[in-house]
């Protein structure tokens, strides 16, 4: 088990070492490069273990000479490595991942996730072509191995259980104050030596001689295909302000209905119409350790802290337009989106949840009644169709326009693997403040 920011030194590796993973992984442009007949030109491979970060605040990290993680422009690196890496990028040169997962994010007075990198995913593919950019604020991104924003529906605020779990696991760290906090603690648990955990993301980053030709034209399909994949990427952020104007247009009609909407219930639809197409986050259950050492943790809560409830854990997660019957949640009380729809203070009563489901339901009405002609043979015009909403709150709902959270488990089978796994006594905590107005999100196809 290695300690905590350390990993094995950064690799300099040829394409024959990546091929077959790449192949796997990105099939069409692993041909396009075998096609382009690298030969011996050096690519970078870095190991990143749980928690710890390629970037921070816009400065990247790589695994020095010691397998420490720490800023390129600090670490103790061979000068081969600084030479390789001598072209235009800002916060992270360009890169696949490889193995593992890992997050973006934005982190003020709350984090703001931006990517999930699973196997696959490209980084800074943007920045080696926007090479004049006067937009690119590179100062703002973070990037870290496995899931960043990841919490436990239970409640672990008790400070004997807390320091019980500080003893075993032989770390220092503040009790977390709210959900955002608990990462802090994942990592301590993860990088403990009683945690006998091996949890990787691995990245290979593109070289100096790799970037002249894709730039220079060398091989025009293989530039041609990354040109594309940055253009889809940023499909619907190409068309935003359109997306505005048709939701102020939405606006105007509820108006005319008479139906006045506040502006953090206005903030939470937008966000919730976004989720469901597919472009922003909500969370889904965690059930693997596809995206953190989930078992690990899973066990420290469930033996050590020894958890009331079930210490179900959350990830932020997309609806998925190609997996019908995916479903992601989006709670009025873990808000992914800051400024006015932040509302101070908190919990979601049971008029804010059903105002954002009359809210929904009179957009969805005007899609399909033809009165918002500009969603016309996009993505929103097949919302009514194709995408489910559930409501759901902890508290009684004498209107029965909301379902009781008590029911999530017949809903979502997804929450169910966590209890096989505990004492059938302690149940599941449908109790959580995360269910205060909760909506789940179903693409159905």
């Amino acid at each position: 088990m290695t300690k905590e920011g350390n990993s094995s030194p950064v690799e300099v590796v040829t394409w024959s070492d990546v091929r077959d993973r790449m192949g796997e992984i990105q099939p069409q442009f692993a041909q396009l490069i075998d096609d382009y007949q690298p030969g011996d030109k050096p690519l970078l491979l870095a190991s990143y273990p749980f928690a710890s970060h390629l970037i921070t605040n816009g400065d990247f990290h790589l695994p020095d000479n010691h397998g420490k993680i720490t800023s390129l422009r600090k670490g103790d690196y061979a000068p081969q490595i600084n030479e390789l890496l001598d072209y235009n990028w800002k916060s992270v040169p360009f890169g696949i991942a490889l193995e593992g997962y890992a997050e973006s994010y934005w982190h003020s007075d709350v984090i703001q996730p931006t990517a999930m990198l699973y196997p696959g995913a490209t980084l800074a593919l943007r920045t080696i072509f926007d090479q004049d950019s006067r937009y690119n604020f590179h100062r703002a991104w973070n990037l870290s191995s496995g899931a960043r924003l990841m919490f436990i529906l239970s409640s672990i605020k008790d400070s004997e259980k807390f320091k019980r779990l500080q003893r075993t696991y032989q770390f220092r760290e503040d009790m977390p104050v709210d959900y955002q906090d608990q990462w802090k603690v994942f990592k301590k648990i993860y990088n403990s030596p009683q945690a006998n955990v091996d949890w990787r993301t691995k990245v290979v980053f593109f070289t100096k001689s790799w970037i002249e030709d894709i730039l220079g034209g060398k091989n025009e399909r293989l530039t041609l295909f990354l040109l594309n994949s940055v253009w889809r990427f940023h499909e619907f952020e190409r068309n935003r302000r359109v997306f505005d104007f048709i939701m102020d247009d939405f606006k105007r009609i509820m108006s005319r209905k008479g139906v006045k909407i506040n502006s953090y219930s206005f903030a939470c639809l937008k966000h919730l119409i976004r989720i469901a197409m597919g472009e922003e986050f909500g969370f889904s259950p965690m059930v693997c350790n596809e995206v953190s050492p989930h078992e690990l943790l899973f066990d420290a809560y469930t033996h050590t802290y020894r958890t009331k409830k079930s210490p179900t854990f959350m990830r932020i997660n997309k609806v998925k337009w190609d997996e019908p019957d995916n479903a992601v949640y989006y709670s009025m009380h873990f808000p992914l989106h800051v400024g006015d729809s932040y509302k101070k203070n908190g919990y979601s009563n049971i008029d804010d949840t059903i105002e954002l489901k009359q809210s929904m339901e009179i957009f969805l009405d005007a899609i399909e009644g033809g009165r918002l002609e500009l969603v016309e043979k996009t993505r929103l015009s097949e919302l009514p169709d194709k995408i489910k909403f559930d409501y759901f709150h902890t508290d009684s709902d004498p209107m029965q326009e909301l379902t009781s959270s008590k029911l999530i488990l017949s809903h979502d089978p997804r929450f169910v693997p966590s209890l096989e796994r505990r004492d059938p006594a302690i149940a599941f905590n449908h109790a959580s403040p995360f269910f205060k107005g909760c909506i789940k999100i179903t693409y159905t196809g």
